[in-house]
This record gives C-alpha cells, sequence and structure tokens, in this order.
C-alpha cells in the first residue's frame, strides 16, 4: 500500500479547495458569493461564445488566372524539352495560344501538348484543357469550363 506524508495530503486537499473557490465565479450567478471570494468570471472566446463566424471563398479570377499561367509555363517546358521551336506563346484571351516555327513539327508539338490534358475525376473522357489545332500552324489550349 501506498504511504503517503500527512503534509502531502493537506497540500492537495488546499490546492482542490483553493481551485475550487476561485472556479466559483464561473458556476454561481454573480452576487451570491461572499465578498472575500473573486467575482471576476472567465471570459469566454468568440469561438466558446458562439460569435465566431468564417466565410471562405475563392477568388475564381485569381484561380483562372494562374492556371493559365501554369498552363503557358508547362508548354513552354514541354516544346523546350522536345527541342521544337516556337514563337507567340501567351494567353491573351483566357487561351493559350502558341505558334510552331517548323512546320514539319506540328504533329509533335501537337502530340506532346495534348499529353499536358489531363482526365477530369469523375466525368467520362472529359480533359481538363481541350487542345486544338489552328491555322498558320498555331496549336490553341483553352481551359475546360
Amino acid at each position: 500500500m501506498i504511504q503517503l506524508r500527512p503534509w502531502k495530503v493537506v497540500l492537495v486537499v488546499l490546492a482542490t479547495i483553493f481551485g475550487l473557490l476561485f472556479t466559483l465565479p464561473n458556476l454561481v450567478p454573480a452576487g451570491k458569493l461572499p465578498g472575500f471570494l473573486p467575482s471576476q468570471r472567465l471570459n469566454l472566446g468568440l469561438d466558446l461564445q458562439g460569435g465566431s463566424y468564417l466565410l471562405l471563398e475563392v477568388d475564381i479570377d485569381s484561380l483562372k488566372k494562374e492556371q493559365l499561367t501554369n498552363l503557358v509555363e508547362d508548354a513552354r517546358r514541354t516544346l523546350q524539352t522536345d527541342q521544337i521551336v516556337f514563337s507567340g506563346l501567351g494567353a491573351p484571351a483566357n487561351v493559350v495560344t502558341v505558334r510552331i516555327t517548323d512546320p514539319t513539327k506540328v504533329e509533335k508539338a501537337y502530340a506532346d501538348l495534348a499529353k499536358l490534358a489531363q482526365p477530369i475525376a469523375g466525368s467520362s473522357g472529359v480533359r481538363d484543357v481541350n487542345v486544338l489545332r489552328g491555322p498558320d500552324q498555331t496549336i490553341t489550349l483553352e481551359p475546360a469550363a
């Protein structure tokens, strides 16, 4: 059996009573306690008072702009890796356009850029980027809406 010294038991009991006395203002209405006890209640934060409200939004315009920027960089990296000479790479009107300088490499560039289009989860065959051929050896990458 554990032997405890009497002074330790008294110290624990006094600390418990002291703690309970200082928590009473939170449990008992104000004015019902003797004057020697503290009367100030514990301040609850907004989350515990029920006054906290968070509203999260997605900045769609910023997201689309970032997606276009990433698409331009991916197209640039892909074409440079395959050593395909290009010009006019940019995203002027929410689509990425690039002109392939060498007409013999248009098919290879189209195939490589088509690999950037990933299937959208939960859809049958729909991709996140539409890759289209245009006139004058241009290829257009258009994010799906």
